[in-house]
């Protein structure tokens, strides 16, 4: 079974408007929740570490790699994400910059 999942494509009329701020309407209570948006320049690579979570594509694309498979992610992708380590490649040639953003439900230990 696949570890990287494609949830589904952003959809305005369902999801509203494709934004930061659109994403975090829809991680409620916001103390429960970690909302992240990294921005990255065609060609950059990056490598780490991540819990498991939902990744949001504003814009650009990316080939995501974790646990040696690798899925194409483009603007308006939502994917569920597990915990691992990952390398990010932003295409370098004709490539928009990458907004991605990430959501995480915190555990109920963490006092938000």
């Amino acid at each position: 079974m696949s570890q990287l999942s494609l949830r589904k494509q952003w959809d305005v009329a369902e999801d509203g408007p494709r934004t930061e701020d659109g994403i975090r309407r829809l991680h409620l209570p916001a103390n429960r929740h970690r909302i992240s948006r990294h921005d990255y320049l065609p060609g950059e690579r990056i490598h780490g570490f991540s819990r498991s979570c939902r990744a949001y594509v504003l814009s650009g694309g990316c080939t995501l790699t974790i646990a040696g498979e690798q899925a194409l992610l483009s603007a308006g992708d939502v994917a569920d994400l597990p915990e691992g380590e990952y390398l990010m490649e932003v295409p370098r040639e004709d490539a928009e910059a990458l907004a991605i953003v990430y959501a995480w439900e915190l555990p109920w230990e963490i006092e938000a």
